[in-house]
């Protein structure tokens, strides 16, 4: 049954559909409404009876303060009176008197609370304030008061007049006086009208209908504003007894014949009576009623407005939105011509704007995908190109034991590398006269090339040779101001050289080695600026060091005679094995950085060729694809991993991360400085020295020397058996 309801609600139209959608929304935006309505209107009646309540606790607070004032006064006197009477004589007693009242006066200028009277053990006046000769030498006797020499005070509540003509006195607080010469009480009156006046005073909120009572625990009625003609009874009892004996302040719904009426009440703390404050229930809750009327009123006219919007937006949507999607069909089907015919300022015309900019851009990338497409052939073509000479430069080389067709082939090899470079010589060293010759070029005049001889810093070369780093001069300016130093003789053989033609740009890397610089390889371009870039430079010097020979005896020869700075080392040569070959360069030569080249996938050999000091190992059956990789890696001074290999390098770090708590105690790694142990973790992730100086702003020489003193401190040899230490101690983690 469902599933027939479903499929008859795809067959209805899109107007229908979205008046559905519509309506199902706003149903729930209106019970979520209707909600959020109740809880407003619950809220703002608990707010109404919260406020009843705090008036209540309000007039409490102020209704206590009376006693408490009358305490303070009565006290403050009490301490008075035995300073005062310290004699018997009755014509210094009424002097005392005077003194009393005239000391009372000045600490109560204001009006005080009631009436205070001294009286004697008789309970026979004395004195009374406000003054009353009248009632001087009269009796108390409506009241008992404590012994006289009982010395407490005592908080007590009348319902009747105490003293005549005091009509109504409401509390009556008494002091006994015992001193060696006088005994008596210290009386103070607080009248049911002034409580009444207090009570008036306390909150005038007749005008919103309040009406107020004070209370006692027999439900009689102390005061009330506005001043009750009725029996003094008061109804509410019955509704806050319960609140009454747990001294709480709280609020209750009275019903009568008038209606229905809100009560809060408070209870005093210093008297035993309380605080009734009562409103007609219309008025109190009329904020709460008016919010649920608004609410409900509100909630009816959105549903019908939106009902009513709906229809009509949705009649006058759907016409443009049939022309959008008859456009997008074309547009599926790959007419990316197609014209969208629609427009207005609307949100439809928007996106049908948006729609043909989206077509219009979608053709525009098919034409760039098209085009990049074109291009990314040709880089990889290019790259493969790189590739290719790089591995038969290296395998050539290593078949030759002719120094010259060893120059010649790499020559050979470069042009091939870079396509770009439409010239290119290699400059070496002669130490006898201290210049830089040409020992092979390509597109340059050799003749002219033999005459040439650069002195240290003369020309890019000289300038390469002397710094000991490469040159990347992307401009004709940088060219000829680099060029500026040449001496008149080379001058005139390097323009016969390049045939008088304007350099546009040049790149040169060095050729060096520990306590000697060989040379410098350079590149030419004669027609445009920037042909040379500095993603250039590694592949550039990789092949400059293309030294590796065709065993092992002349592998070392040519490595003491070329200082190369990467040697690509094959580990199976005839009459000296690579691996030894590799430790013995090492040894002598430990700034040349060994990369072995291999058919053996073992740990043996793995391990074997770490310790003898190469950078890298990579597999001939991976070497058309990691070579080029290796190679760079390795002229950065990184180390470079097989993936198969590191497997294994991972599991040995594993076997060997067991080590006893003595062993560990007595690591060497402890004994680095903390900028040692920071440039350990830089070089055994792969940076050369220069990039470890550029990133911690320091020297190279500084560099130097914190390299020197980690490998003399960890008695270490290679950069290789450094990797190896940081993997064992955690530093890096091996990616395979």
């Amino acid at each position: 049954m469902l599933r027939n309801l479903y499929q008859r609600f795809k067959r209805i139209g899109l107007q229908r559909r979205i008046m559905i959608y519509v309506t199902l929304g706003l149903v729930i935006f209106t019970a979520l409404f209707a909600w959020v309505a109740q809880q407003a209107v619950q809220q703002s009646t608990e707010f109404v009876y919260h406020e009843r309540l705090l008036v209540a606790r309000t007039i409490a607070r102020q209704m206590d303060n009376p006693p408490a004032h009358m305490q303070e006064e009565i006290e403050e006197t009490a301490l008075l009176i035995p300073s005062m009477f310290s004699v018997s004589d009755s014509a210094d007693t009424a002097h005392m008197l005077r003194a009393l009242r005239d000391h009372w006066l000045q600490l109560h200028s204001s009006e005080t609370l009631g009436t205070i009277i001294l009286t004697d053990a008789q309970r026979k006046i004395v004195w009374i304030e406000p003054r009353r000769d009248d009632l001087l030498g009269a009796y108390l006797t409506q009241f008992q008061p404590p012994e006289p020499n009982h010395q407490a005070s005592s908080l007590t509540v009348s319902n009747g007049a105490v003293l005549e003509p005091l009509t109504s006195t409401a509390i009556v607080y008494t002091v006994p006086i015992h001193t060696d010469t006088y005994s008596g009480f210290l009386v103070g009156l607080v009248e049911q009208s002034y409580l009444a006046s207090e009570l008036q005073s306390a909150l005038a909120l007749n005008e919103v209908g309040y009406q107020l009572e004070l209370i006692d625990r027999a439900g009689l009625v102390v005061a009330s504003y506005p001043v009750s003609k009725k029996a003094l009874g008061s109804p509410h009892l019955v509704l806050v007894e319960e609140l009454w004996q747990k001294n709480e302040a709280g609020v209750r719904m009275h019903n009568s014949a008038n209606g229905g009426h809100v009560i809060a009440f408070a209870p005093l703390a210093q008297l035993p009576w309380g605080v009734v404050v009562e409103q007609n229930m219309d008025a109190a809750l009329l904020l709460p009623r008016a919010v649920q009327t608004w609410f409900i009123g509100g909630g009816l006219f959105a549903l019908l407005g939106g009902l009513v919007l709906a229809w009509i937006t949705t009649r006058r949507v759907v016409h443009p939105v049939n022309a959008l999607i008859h456009a997008s069909q074309q547009i599926a089907h790959g007419d990316l011509d197609y014209q969208i015919n629609i427009s207005g300022e609307g949100e439809v015309g928007v996106l049908a704007r948006s729609f043909n900019d989206m077509r219009l851009e979608l053709k525009q990338s098919r034409q760039e995908i098209a085009r990049w497409n074109e291009e990314l052939e040709a880089r990889v073509e290019q790259r493969t190109r790189e590739l290719t000479a790089l591995v038969e430069s290296s395998q050539a080389l290593t078949a030759t034991l002719n120094l010259d067709a060893l120059f010649r082939i790499l020559m050979h090899k470069t042009h091939q590398v870079f396509p770009a470079a439409e010239s290119a010589a290699l400059f070496l060293f002669e130490r006898e006269s201290e210049t830089l010759t040409v020992r092979a070029s390509f597109g340059l005049d050799i003749s002219a090339c033999a005459q040439i001889r650069f002195r240290r810093g003369e020309g890019i070369a000289g300038h390469v040779f002397e710094a000991d780093m490469y040159a990347l001069l992307p401009t004709c300016e940088e060219v000829r101001a680099s060029q500026l130093n040449l001496s008149v003789s080379n001058r005139l053989h390097f323009r016969r050289a390049i045939g008088e033609r304007e350099i546009q740009s040049a790149l040169g890397v060095p050729l060096e080695a520990k306590g000697a610089r060989l040379g410098a390889l350079m590149l030419y371009n004669f027609t445009r600026e920037t042909t040379f870039s500095e993603n250039d430079v590694p592949l550039l010097q990789g092949l400059a060091n293309q030294a590796a020979a065709a065993n092992g005896r002349e592998a070392i020869r040519l490595a003491r005679e070329l200082q190369p700075t990467v040697m690509v080392m094959d580990l199976t040569m005839p009459e000296l094995d690579g691996l030894e070959a590799t430790r013995v360069i090492k040894q002598s030569q430990p700034r040349i950085q060994l990369l072995a080249l291999t058919m053996h996938e073992s740990d043996e050999y793995f391990f074997r060729v770490l310790q003898a000091g190469a950078s890298g190992y990579v597999l001939k059956r991976a070497a058309a694809s990691d070579l080029i990789a290796a190679v760079r890696a390795v002229a950065r001074g990184e180390v470079f991993l097989y993936p198969a290999v590191a497997k294994k390098l991972v599991a040995d770090y594993l076997d060997r991360a067991h080590l006893s708590g003595e062993q560990a105690a007595q690591d060497t790694y402890l004994g680095l400085t903390p900028r040692e142990r920071e440039i350990l973790t830089l070089i055994a992730e792969g940076l050369s020295n220069r990039e470890i100086a550029d990133r911690l702003v320091l020297s190279l020489s500084t560099v130097q020397t914190h390299y020197a003193h980690i490998m003399e401190k960890l008695n270490l040899h290679n950069r290789a058996e450094l990797i190896k230490y940081a993997i064992r101690r955690g530093l890096i983690e091996v990616e395979t």
